[in-house]
């Protein structure tokens, strides 16, 4: 699995406005569910928006949006590598987590209600279990970046697709207060001002639509790659240890993962992580999956968490 590139207590040399883009992926054929984070400064990217127009202009000049699940699509296909070599060019991190459907809900209770920081930061009882669950775990890994890479007295601005998440005003500001919440207790330093906002805001020239697409690609690939990998080969697999893959994934996946796993080319650092149950061997010698609330962990580092 793929590695962040960043040694203990780096920080990239970030001193601009950051962005941040979020795509949430499911797939139904997938074993997992995915959330890709986009952590960006365009300030930094000087390439990207020329490279970015230039592929518009050659390719997608109808206005189309490149995305996973249209790649049958001719003219988003043609595109797709040299789209992904102009990403080489931005200046940031592409943070992917990959997470076991079985695991269910690990960060929410099944009830809103239930949970204590809903009456504490007055969140909007309307939320529906799934959905504050996802809205949590992305929460928790955007805090975990901004305390690992955002610099003091940066502004952040968060622009997402248009879903159950960032669905209305309520649902953002939800999102803002869990943010505050979350990112206390991994930011150690004064940040700037927020900004929330939709890709429905995006201009002419498709440039928030098409940092989504990085998210969106990231997402599908990564679903499709790691179920194939994991129902070949379901036991843990050592960092250090190769073996023979003998399923099979998409050629699209095939052109995505081979970028996503050369995370040292270019400015773009591309790492993730991956949620699943541990199976373990009882005395009797029959194999046991853990109990749901205990998941492994691999990608950036190995060990075993266990949520409280």
């Amino acid at each position: 699995m793929s590695r962040l590139a960043v040694d203990e207590g780096a920080r990239l040399d970030w001193t601009n406005d950051l962005h941040i883009l979020r795509l949430w992926g499911m797939h139904d054929r997938s074993d997992y569910e995915t959330v890709s984070i986009l952590y960006v400064d365009i300030d930094q990217s000087p390439n990207w928006p020329h490279l970015q127009q230039a592929i518009r202009s050659r390719f997608l000049r109808d206005g189309r949006r490149i995305s996973f699940k249209s790649l049958n699509d001719s003219r988003r296909s043609r595109a797709l590598v040299p789209f992904l070599e102009a990403t080489n060019h931005l200046t940031g991190v592409l943070f992917t987590v990959a997470i076991r459907k079985a695991l269910g809900k690990f960060c929410g209770g099944d009830q809103i209600s239930s949970d204590p920081r809903s009456k504490t930061l007055q969140l909007d009882p309307g939320w529906k279990s799934l959905p504050f669950e996802r809205m949590l775990r992305i929460v928790h890994v955007v805090s975990l970046m901004m305390g690992k890479f955002s610099q003091p007295q940066q502004n952040i601005i968060w622009i997402s697709d248009e879903d159950e998440i960032f669905g209305n005003h309520r649902r953002m500001m939800d999102l803002k207060r869990m943010l505050d919440s979350f990112s206390s207790h991994y930011v150690s330093h004064p940040l700037g001002q927020l900004g929330l906002g939709t890709t429905i805001i995006d201009e002419a020239d498709r440039a928030d639509e098409d940092l989504n697409s990085i998210t969106d690609l990231a997402c599908g690939a990564v679903a499709e790659m790691v179920t194939a990998l994991l129902r070949e080969c379901p036991d843990y697999i050592p960092s250090a240890l190769a073996i023979p893959f003998r399923g099979s994934v998409s050629r699209k996946t095939e052109i995505i993962y081979d970028w996503f796993e050369a995370g040292s080319s270019g400015s773009l650092r591309r790492g993730m992580v991956l949620f699943r149950a541990q199976s373990i061997t009882a005395d009797d010698g029959v194999p046991h999956e853990l109990p749901l609330n205990t998941a492994h962990l691999y990608g950036i580092k190995s060990y075993d968490t266990v949520r409280g």
